[in-house]
């Protein structure tokens, strides 16, 4: 969060130049880059802490519905204030013949490469962190004390895109429950049926 880098900065502690790791929560996942490439950074980690979505809260899968250490969230981290869905075509379905924007005028995308980490990726590079310890709301779960850096971890991120189009489907399915046939679940309610 924008708060977050101003604490930095209190703190002595600037991004520019550097790949910043960041956990889930606390806001949505897109401002985290978004902000870390206005404040300089060159990259950006992002990985669920146990605190927030593992072990802190109750058994892991398969055992449990928490995420085991080999999880990673994926998600959009598309600049969605500006305008939502296919960054390269605004305000129109991303149909194969559709007018298509350059990449490099795509607002909504990132200008950093991002990176979903496992949950178990970051641990060595929060440890190799030096400097003050962390906040305690900026602390988390793993078996490690959260420092806010910089350190001495050395990080080679390299991303690669395949920017071809693929056609994506939704897979929309209603399972009738064996002892509650008629009843709908929620969030999600059919279209009223015409006449």
């Amino acid at each position: 969060m924008p708060a977050d880098y101003e604490e930095l900065e209190k703190r002595g502690i600037d991004v520019k130049g550097k790949i910043v790791i960041a956990k889930y929560g606390g806001s949505w996942r897109g401002i985290k880059p978004k902000v870390a490439a206005e404040k300089g950074a060159i990259g950006c980690l992002i990985y669920s802490d146990p605190e927030g979505d593992g072990y802190f809260h109750g058994d892991v899968y398969p055992k449990g519905a928490f995420k085991n250490d080999q999880g990673v969230q994926r998600g959009s981290v598309l600049d969605m204030p500006i305008y939502p869905g296919d960054p390269l075509t605004p305000g129109i379905g991303a149909t194969k013949d559709a007018k298509r924007l350059e990449r490099a005028d795509a607002t909504t995308l990132m200008t950093i490469p991002v990176l979903p980490i496992f949950t178990a990726t970051p641990e060595p590079l929060l440890a190799a962190l030096s400097g003050p310890v962390a906040p305690e709301s900026w602390r988390g779960a793993l078996p490690i004390t959260y420092h806010i850096g910089p350190g001495p971890a050395k990080v080679h991120l390299q991303l690669e895109f395949d920017w071809k189009l693929t056609p994506i489907y939704n897979v929309i399915a209603m399972m009738k429950g064996g002892d509650y046939p008629d009843e709908l679940g929620h969030p999600w309610q059919p279209p009223p049926t015409p006449g």
